[in-house]
């Protein structure tokens, strides 16, 4: 954990130098540089946050090489220090057994004697020293795995807390918009969607719940405009800025942006990354619009800005993580602005300038690096003092005395595992699991299983070896009772060959769900794309074999309205909740143990009220 908390704190230095470098930069490159490039160049700085490669020689290396050596703790005094370094050599040509009463030529009366007289102390006192460096030297491993337990926790509830903000806020503006129906409207949305070369359909609605144009959605986008009377040249403004944010893919962008944060959660800089990127974004992405407009065009759009700004100041704003929105507050207001009125195409000077610029960047990010994990490390992550199965010839570069002592604070660490199951500390537990033996780890991945306790599964994964043969068996298990959840996340521990073999069998067996996990893990994000379709397809032919019908979003039963739609398959790994308030019916899907429909029935005004959250 020591050496993994190293290569994370040297690749956010090395983030933190070029980030440094963007800003101060920014005056100069503001109204030079292409917004585009402005945006696109935090691409560099986020590959070297996040991925730890680099040339062998780096600055990053030569600096933590350099404060190694010279000690980022506190050294002891001179004379301590060359009494330190007798000790050393000493317990180096006696095996390391200094006081040990080994047998090997030497007993202990005389290696305590040939200690006195290389170090002028007194035996007791240098036992006592060496006991004191060995206690030392096993206190640091235990604060740099605590450092790490909480940077990864902490890491964990960022990203979950993101997520969840994220679903709460698409599905809230989901339940509470309607579908665009005007066919003035949609054709204006249509002309949009020809100028900006984006082919994939885009749906159009409006909802109370927002105060400017944003785009929802990366497989079905879908613009959403406020409860207000857009005029068709606003719709049309509106509509080329949310298309150039969808043909840009920035909510992916976006998403890899926060997941660069989350990991870097101490380093305020990157947070303050983030705040500019999302200024380049929107200043990026009209400049792609404006490109497209002749003089007046862009005033108008200007105009349009201002309205939607006014909108918003009455209303609140939006998720940023979730949507791409037409407008922001204040400051970036007048910057857009003033980008849309002095807009000129830039020149092949400045295209050459802006490559020269973007080489120079990527070479700074290469050159400063990344602290490489010493080799032979004991600490590579957490648990590896003792091996996955704690096992103890990981300490024989350890004397007695410390290996002792740090293999009795681990046995202790893992009997608390229970307490802090209990308790529902992940943190701690994922220590206690780390350094258990295979046999305990097999035993708590099944209680945790049988509880359905998904993080405290995902944690305890964290503590498993490589290639650890309770990937597959838990893979098997959670494949045979269709628990998709708990498969999802040993899927994330899974090499290549394994995805795909999982995934050939998933195929053939027709196990849909699964199959979509498994081209998520393997990044086939078209291929699933394709497969949702399809199941939707199917799902729909079912539900109309059972007089459920739909048209666009609504959904008739037996030529009624539905209100409340809810059909949960078996397993509950997923299920379907659809509502809308014009509805007469409340309906609910019965399934099999198959999955299969059997039956469709009113669902009672109790269990409505029961699942709205009224009771």
């Amino acid at each position: 954990m020591n050496e993994l908390i190293k290569v994370v704190i040297s690749l956010s230095l090395s983030g933190s130098l070029l980030i440094l470098v963007l800003l101060l930069g920014k005056p100069f490159l503001r109204d030079r540089i292409s917004k585009r490039w402005q945006y696109y160049i935090w691409l560099v700085v986020i590959a070297r946050l996040l991925l730890p490669f680099s040339p062998e020689k780096n600055l990053m290396g030569v600096l933590f090489e350099q404060a190694a050596r010279t000690g980022l703790s506190a050294e002891p005094a001179s004379g301590e220090k060359e009494t330190y370094r007798n000790i050393e050599n000493i317990a180096s040509e006696t095996g390391g057994n200094i006081a040990s009463g080994d047998d090997d030529g030497m007993d202990v009366y005389e290696k305590e004697s040939v200690l006195s007289d290389e170090t002028g102390l007194s035996p007791e006192q240098s036992e006592k020293t060496a006991c004191l460096s060995g206690a030392v030297t096993g206190l640091s491993y235990h604060i740099g795995d605590y450092i790490g337990m909480i940077w990864i926790s902490m890491a964990m509830i960022l990203l979950i807390w993101k997520i969840a903000g994220y679903q709460n806020f698409v599905r809230s503006i989901k339940a509470g918009s309607e579908e665009v129906s005007d066919i003035e409207l949609l054709n204006i949305l249509a002309a949009a969607q020809e100028q900006m070369g984006v082919k994939r359909q885009v749906e159009l609605h409006t909802s109370v719940l927002v105060s400017t144009p944003l785009l929802l959605g990366f497989f079905h986008p879908c613009i959403v405009l406020p409860d207000a009377d857009l005029s068709g040249e606003d719709l049309r403004y509106a509509a080329l800025h949310e298309l150039v944010h969808y043909r840009r893919r920035d909510i992916l962008y976006k998403w890899l942006m926060q997941i660069t944060i989350c990991l870097h959660w101490f380093n305020p800089l990157v947070r303050l990354m983030g705040k500019e990127m999302s200024r380049a974004c929107e200043l990026a992405c009209d400049e792609a619009v404006i490109g497209k407009l002749d003089k007046a065009e862009r005033i108008a759009y200007g105009d349009t800005l201002l309205r939607t700004i006014e909108n918003s100041g009455q209303k609140g704003g939006g998720n940023p993580l979730a949507a791409l929105t037409l407008s922001e507050g204040g400051e970036l207001m007048k910057e857009r602005l003033r980008a849309i009125l002095d807009f000129k195409v830039k020149s092949k000077r400045i295209m050459v300038l802006s490559v020269m610029l973007a080489a120079f960047l990527m070479l700074g990010a290469v050159m400063t690096g990344v602290a490489a994990p010493a080799e032979g490390s004991k600490a590579k992550a957490s648990g590896d003092v003792f091996g996955a199965g704690g096992d103890r010839t990981a300490l024989s570069e350890m004397d007695d005395n410390q290996a002792s002592a740090l293999w009795a604070d681990s046995m202790k660490e893992a009997s608390k595992a229970e307490e802090y199951y209990e308790n529902g500390n992940l943190s701690g537990f994922g220590r206690a699991f780390s350094v258990m033996d295979q046999t305990s780890q097999e035993a708590w991945l099944e209680i945790i299983y049988n509880d359905r306790e998904i993080a405290f599964f995902s944690v305890s994964l964290q503590g498993l070896e490589a290639e650890s043969p309770l990937v597959d068996r838990f893979a098997q298990k959670a494949y045979k009772d269709g628990e998709i959840a708990f498969f999802s996340v040993l899927a994330g521990y899974m090499d290549k060959d394994a995805l795909e073999g999982w995934l050939n069998k998933a195929a053939g067996e027709k196990e849909f769900g699964f199959e979509s996990v498994l081209l998520t893990a393997l990044d086939r994000d078209w291929e699933k794309e394709a497969l949702e379709e399809e199941l939707d397809r199917r799902l729909n032919e079912e539900y109309e074999s059972f007089g459920i019908t739909r048209n666009g979003k609504l959904r008739y039963y037996q030529g009624q309205l539905i209100n409340i739609f809810l059909d949960m398959q078996q397993n509950r790994s997923f299920y379907t909740l659809d509502m809308n308030p014009d509805g007469t019916v409340n309906i609910k899907v019965l399934r099999g143990e198959d999955d299969k429909i059997y039956q469709v029935v009113y669902m009672t005004d109790a269990e409505a009220e029961e699942l709205l959250g009224e009771r």
